[in-house]
């Protein structure tokens, strides 16, 4: 069964925030799915939110070969949302 919401997360180099971030939103009580959608970020943003422990939430992770703005990151995000809500 699908998550009703879907968490769109763009970044871009905030490697540190995006982990403290994908941990809150797992840290909820919701039927949630996290899509984090990275902007080619250098600072190892990926690695950190990938060994982020989501508590059984669907992590979906897209990872850009270069930067396409925020816009377009949520786009991203929004074609693969699985939720009724986002």
């Amino acid at each position: 069964m699908s998550s009703r919401v879907s968490v769109i997360i763009v970044n871009y180099n905030a490697g540190e925030a995006l982990s403290r971030c994908v941990r809150s939103v797992a840290a909820t009580e919701e039927d949630l799915e996290i899509i984090v959608v990275d902007n080619a970020s250098g600072d190892g943003s990926m690695d950190l939110v990938r060994s982020v422990d989501t508590g059984g939430k669907r992590l979906h992770v897209i990872q850009n070969s270069r930067n396409l703005g925020f816009a377009a990151a949520c786009n991203q995000g929004s074609a693969v949302a699985k939720g009724e809500f986002f």
